[in-house]
């Protein structure tokens, strides 16, 4: 049922963005892989519940826009048939899991209910699962070609592109890396780029020019801090002296949907993140559904709210939660159109309000953000409605910018730059990333015919040693010791790769899954 909003205000152009990113993580070595659980979480909790949304809007002629990044570790592994198998089996665990459950609450009708329904939901992601044959990278391609999804391209391993501006090399490995892993993939040229963590400096656009990106976007004090200052703020983009168009994140969008404090998803009514099944039963309970029976890992199972405060939690009401994204979808909405009626008299073109958010907030972080976004793309194609979804391309070709400037260094990071990747718990690691990157680059210009497979295996792993996965993970105290941990082995095989002769790693290296598998370092030199 759509949203029907209140008095007709003047309207404007919306682009959602969503990026989809994961860090490279494979561990075939292992039967579980604690760290394989982000993929298996996001995909049963967001990319299918996604997907579930874009399937329904094209089978009800809905005329929906979104935009999408999948960046290439994220569809590597999604395209990995080791990790596909995973994924099924984690989906028909679950299901077996949420049945049990419904046996072990039979005298607890509302938690049993709510058993029930993720009985369902995870039936639901597993049928879809298969009938997408497993291939999501695909699936949401196929939405692309329909014109309703435009997915972009992003850097090889999401690395922080402004730590790079002293290293050109490693600077244009990545994002000339993760355009043409997109190609591959996708068989086109993509159009627009997603800087990692929204982090801009100037450095970056005669790469993006080089890869024939047309935008990308920045944080919205990109804008607000630039020389000259944008007429119209975020609310339409700009050229830039590189002759590309640069969109800007709009801020209260960003504030009240992300907002740890007085977003949307700290409503108390909604279900609460941190409470989980396997807090509340013994290990042995779960030894069939856990990959470490001693551990308590999360199962996505959760029967708590919000509620609020540090007392007893409340039991998670479904209905109620879906009544509540409804109000505020339209709280949204009408947020919109009155920045669109403030806007309008001043401008000659649709202003544009661009909301980019990590898509793995909605169903993973936010369990009823799913649900919040079918309310709000209803809502914008409702026939009443005076808000038009479009992508950045669509809105760039049909309002092409006005005015050149040039943004500021910016970053959606804490602080809004990048000390999050400069924090002196992972700094340390900046230095040896310089000085392989130089290593490499001299073998590079003096390879012997028989190096070129082992210099394409240096140039792979030191891809994967700049990700800007790693870092935050130490810095937030997430999961320090596995990114050390990963970060200290990529660094030691780009040393070992570039020996003069083979150490007793050297199998291992080579036994290990490739991806970027057009990779060509010998063009980063050019």
């Amino acid at each position: 049922m759509p949203l029907h909003l209140a008095d007709p205000l003047p309207g404007g152009d919306l682009a959602l963005i969503l990026h989809a990113h994961l860090p490279w993580v494979q561990h075939p070595e292992h039967e579980y892989s604690v760290e394989e659980q982000w993929l298996f979480e996001a995909t049963a909790e967001c990319y299918l519940p996604l997907l579930r949304l874009m399937d329904g809007w094209s089978r009800e002629r809905i005329p929906w826009r979104l935009t999408l990044t999948l960046t290439a570790t994220l569809v590597a592994m999604l395209d990995n048939r080791l990790l596909q198998s995973r994924i099924r089996r984690y989906l028909a665990q679950h299901v077996e899991l949420c049945q049990a459950e419904q046996r072990r609450l039979a005298g607890d009708r509302p938690r049993q209910r709510l058993a029930r329904f993720y009985e369902q939901r995870y039936r639901d992601g597993l049928e879809l699962w298969d009938a997408s044959q497993a291939d999501l990278p695909s699936a949401f391609d196929r939405h692309h070609r329909d014109g309703h999804l435009e997915i972009v391209a992003s850097a090889a391993t999401h690395a922080v592109l402004p730590l790079f501006v002293d290293d050109p090399f490693a600077l244009r490995g990545q994002i000339l890396t993760g355009i043409a892993e997109y190609r591959r993939r996708f068989g086109r040229n993509p159009g627009g780029f997603w800087l990692p963590e929204c982090a801009y400096v100037p450095e970056v656009e005669p790469v993006l020019v080089e890869g024939q990106i047309q935008w990308f976007i920045v944080e919205s004090h990109g804008f607000s801090q630039a020389r000259p200052l944008p007429r119209h703020a975020t609310l339409a983009p700009v050229r830039t002296l590189h002759g590309l168009t640069a969109f800007a994140r709009d801020p209260s969008s960003a504030r009240q949907v992300w907002s740890r404090s007085d977003g949307y998803p700290g409503d108390p009514t909604y279900r609460e993140f941190h409470t989980d099944l396997a807090n509340e039963v013994e290990p042995e309970y779960l030894r069939d559904f856990s990959p470490l029976p001693n551990a308590r890992l999360p199962t996505g199972i959760k029967y708590d709210a919000i509620t609020g405060g540090t007392g007893a939690k409340r039991p998670y009401d479904r209905s109620v939660a879906l009544e509540r994204v409804r109000e505020h979808a339209r709280h949204f909405l009408d947020e919109r159109r009155r920045i669109f009626a403030a806007a309008q008299p001043s401008m000659d073109a649709p202003p544009i309000v661009v909301a980019a958010y990590d898509a793995e907030l909605f169903g993973h972080w936010w369990f009823e953000g799913p649900e919040f976004l079918d309310a709000v793309v209803r809502g914008c194609c409702a026939p009443n409605s005076c808000i038009r979804m479009v992508s950045p391309d669509e809105y760039r070709l049909r309002q092409p910018p006005t005015e050149t400037i040039s943004p500021t260094p910016s970053s959606w990071g804490n602080g809004g730059y990048w000390s999050v990747w400069l924090d002196p718990s992972n700094a340390q690691y900046q230095r040896p990333l310089r000085h392989l990157s130089q290593r490499l680059q001299a073998a590079l210009r003096r390879p012997a015919p028989f190096e070129r497979s082992r210099l394409e295996d240096a140039a792979r792993e030191l891809l994967l040693s700049q990700a800007s996965d790693w870092p935050f993970l130490i810095e937030q105290k997430t999961a320090p010791d596995y990114a050390r941990n990963r970060l200290d082995q990529h660094l030691r095989q780009v040393a070992t790769l570039l020996g003069t002769q083979a150490t007793g790693d050297d199998t291992r290296i080579r036994s290990m899954p490739l991806i970027f598998t057009q990779l060509d370092p010998f063009r980063w030199l050019v």
